[in-house]
């Protein structure tokens, strides 16, 4: 399928769910076989624009994400980043990926890159919880350091 293709094509055929279904397939293969990297369903929507098409209008109220999950589950799987929630893709069915841990990345080789996964591990936890339940919470700089620095 060329982006140059219109959905008003006299021979083409209409968009639908599994036109939609299949776009979105070709393009994650085509992507993951050209840079091992997932489809981000952030690119879906400006791709079909390039090509004059909307896949809300196609979809109407059900989300981009449920439709694939549940109309490409055979041949597609659904990628998220563990801090980036926004951070969605697709790859090939099969296909194994776990998004890069960049905040890990960055410290990794330090002296006391274990303390700093501690804290980061420590911040992970904390950032999961609800702002009421962080409400009356208050963690002594000393605990901090110490989980930071355990030796």
């Amino acid at each position: 399928m060329a982006d140059t293709e219109s959905k008003n094509e006299p021979d083409s055929k209409p968009w639908d769910r599994d036109r939609l279904a299949d776009y979105v397939v070709e393009k994650a293969v085509k992507f993951w076989g050209e840079s091992k990297e997932p489809y981000l369903l952030s690119y879906i929507a400006p791709d079909l624009t390039k090509i004059g098409v909307s896949y809300k209008e196609i979809l109407g109220p059900i989300k981009l994400k449920d439709f694939l999950s549940e109309d490409t589950k055979s041949r597609l799987n659904i990628v998220s980043h563990s801090l980036h929630r926004a951070k969605v893709g697709v790859v090939p069915a099969g296909v194994a990926y776990r998004f890069p841990d960049d905040h890990i990345k960055v410290i990794e080789g330090t002296a006391d890159a274990a303390g700093q996964k501690a804290i980061l591990a420590f911040v992970d936890v904390i950032s999961a919880m609800d702002d009421d339940a962080l409400e009356n919470w208050n963690i002594p700089a000393s605990v901090i350091k110490r989980i930071a620095n355990p030796k």
